[in-house]
């Protein structure tokens, strides 16, 4: 179970209905302030938003042992891929944020979208993972 308490992110294991033993996955400063939480389908990794530095940051963490979160730069809506492998994410800077997608791997995010003043949802992937679903519409018709 995943959840915040204080602004750090905490996850504890119950397994099988019993609670077991809590890790901190944050540090004060550095990767706080922790908000939408996104477990991997597998239930290996969780993804999250932490705005410690001001700007909203994309974070990940493999969350069945020790981890050190990685940043993925700024962003926000982070959304794993059916494999576990990818997360996809709103990065960048308003009011030009795009879409991003990294892999977990060998993180280096790529944007995949180039529009400037344009507001995202959160990004979906189909079922197969082959493609992402997104709105997204000008904030000057918005």
């Amino acid at each position: 179970m995943a959840y915040v308490r204080d602004g750090q992110l905490l996850v504890t294991d119950v397994t099988n209905g019993v609670q077991g033993g809590t890790t901190q996955y944050t540090m004060t400063g550095e990767s706080d302030q922790v908000s939408d939480i996104v477990w991997s389908p597998s239930g290996e990794f969780v993804a999250f938003v932490s705005a410690a530095t001001g700007e909203p940051h994309v974070f990940y963490i493999y969350a069945l042992g020790q981890s050190s979160p990685t940043d993925l730069g700024p962003g926000s809506a982070p959304a794993w891929s059916p494999d576990n492998q990818s997360i996809a994410y709103i990065g960048g800077t308003y009011p030009d944020d795009n879409i991003w997608i990294t892999t977990i791997d060998n993180p280096a995010p790529r944007q995949l979208t180039f529009e400037t003043n344009y507001a995202w949802g959160r990004p979906a992937f189909t079922p197969d993972g082959q493609s992402l679903v997104v709105a997204g519409a000008d904030r000057n018709y918005m």
